[in-house]
C-alpha cells in the first residue's frame, strides 16, 4: 500500500482523505509511512474526527444526536 500510494503521488495525486473509521490509527499509520522523504509536502492531507470508538467496538458520532440516539 504504501508503493501504490506513492504511486499515486508521484502520478498527480494531490488529495488524500482518511478517517479512523477505517481502522483506529492503522490507516493514518500507513500514510504517515507512504509520506516520508518529502512525499508529505506534496499533498493535501484531509481526515475526519468526531467518531469515537466505544469498549464494545461500537462507533459513537460526536455532534449528531440523532445519530448519537440510535447509535451507528
Amino acid at each position: 500500500m504504501i508503493t501504490l500510494i506513492r504511486h499515486a503521488v508521484a502520478s498527480g495525486v494531490t488529495f488524500l482523505d482518511t478517517t479512523d473509521s477505517y481502522g483506529p490509527h492503522t490507516n493514518e499509520i500507513l500514510l504517515g509511512k507512504a509520506l516520508q522523504d518529502g512525499m508529505r509536502e506534496k499533498v493535501e492531507l484531509a481526515t475526519k474526527f468526531g467518531i469515537l470508538f466505544t469498549a464494545d467496538g461500537k462507533r459513537d458520532v460526536r455532534g449528531d444526536p440523532a445519530l448519537r440516539a440510535g447509535g451507528v
